[in-house]
């Protein structure tokens, strides 16, 4: 017969095996430092195994998870007040492009500038996006993230859509005219 012990240990290194991966990606994207995205994950999975052995049980894994990550990466853009020009060379060379090739549309060099557009946009509208399109969550899920309804999620979807749109919209206006 198993212990709760054995029944929590059994359930974090299913949640750790399912979304480990996915919390790297999102850690990465975010902080654009492999280093410091290994470090936010493996906290994430710290403090979700401190939550879970607390007896507590999460509704929302996805968007548990994605909300201790988002936390971890806003505490420690606040700690960081300066970086040095070592810093900031050294992760300008280290930085690995995300994978885009099993991306369904376009070529990677297509979709990579595309990216590089949408991180143009403000922050929220950016991560919201991110959070629904590239990590494919669920409203539900960004909602328990947000600790906000998912109604309120779905108007900021949209007015993260509407302001994406009209970016590219002036950026090819601009380009057609050159």
């Amino acid at each position: 017969m198993k212990t709760e012990h054995q029944e929590t240990q059994k359930q974090f290194m299913e949640l750790y095996e399912a979304f480990n991966d996915e919390i790297f990606r999102f850690s990465l994207t975010k902080t654009r430092n492999r280093d410091l995205a290994l470090d936010v994950t493996q906290e994430t999975f710290i403090k979700t195994w401190d939550y879970l052995r607390s007896g507590k049980t999460i509704d929302q894994t996805r968007g548990f998870l994605y909300r201790i990550c988002r936390n971890l990466i806003i505490d420690h853009s606040r700690k960081k007040k300066f970086a040095s020009l070592d810093a900031l060379l050294e992760d300008v060379f280290t930085h690995e492009p995300a994978d885009l090739e099993n991306t369904p549309t376009g070529s990677a060099i297509e979709n990579q500038l595309f990216m590089d557009q949408l991180k143009q946009l403000d922050e929220h509208h950016f991560e919201i996006l991110q959070l629904r399109f590239i990590q494919e969550l669920t409203l539900s899920e960004i909602a328990a993230i947000y600790k906000e309804s998912e109604n309120t999620v779905s108007v900021r979807i949209h007015r993260a859509v509407k302001q994406a749109k009209k970016m590219f919209e002036t950026i090819n206006q601009e380009f057609y005219e050159a």
